[in-house]
């Protein structure tokens, strides 16, 4: 049977406690939210992004993009509302288009994007020109690719409502 071990800290005017298994000093040891080390906040495996929602005016039309072009797969809308989709990207992400947006032209910043990593970014491209769909440089430059001072490659491109998105080779780190 494990120990279970009672962390109490103070920070400034608040104060946290963890209960958690293992001992007390094991504890303060590991990366535990609202630690601080060196500095900063620890945070660490206490969040994992669950789901992206995009405003869209055709809610048909830019689910059959993002099927089609992205190659995502529609799963059933858990609210049941006709103006909403949903869409899986790896077995547990989702992106969430929702219908209903009158505006016909919105801006939509280039640093505001959606990134997606691809472990085959050939293959990515490729099927983005299949489909017609124009790629640019983090300069803008059509059909021009970007690449890192790390070498991850990347590309942006929009859909049917001008939200930029991004693909890239990074999947192994932020």
């Amino acid at each position: 049977m494990e120990e279970l071990g009672v962390v109490r800290r103070r920070f400034g005017t608040q104060s946290a406690t963890w209960c958690c298994p293992g001992t007390a000093d094991m504890l303060w040891l590991s990366p535990i939210v609202g630690f601080f080390r060196e500095g900063s906040l620890v945070v660490l495996d206490l969040f994992t992004l669950h789901h992206v929602s995009l405003f869209v005016r055709d809610v048909d039309a830019s689910a059959t993009f993002y099927a089609t072009v992205l190659g995502l797969q529609e799963i059933p809308n858990k609210l049941g509302k006709s103006h909403i989709r949903w869409l899986i990207i790896d077995g547990c992400r989702t992106v969430h288009l929702i219908g209903g947006d009158s505006e016909p032209e919105r801006p939509r910043p280039f640093s505001t994007h959606v990134a997606l990593g691809t472990r085959d970014f050939e293959v990515a491209l490729a099927r983005l020109e299949l489909h017609g769909v124009t790629y640019f440089n983090a300069d803008r430059q059509p059909k021009e690719i970007t690449i890192r001072p790390d070498g991850v490659r990347q590309v942006y491109f929009q859909d049917p409502d001008g939200h930029w998105i991004e693909i890239n080779g990074a999947t192994d780190e932020p």
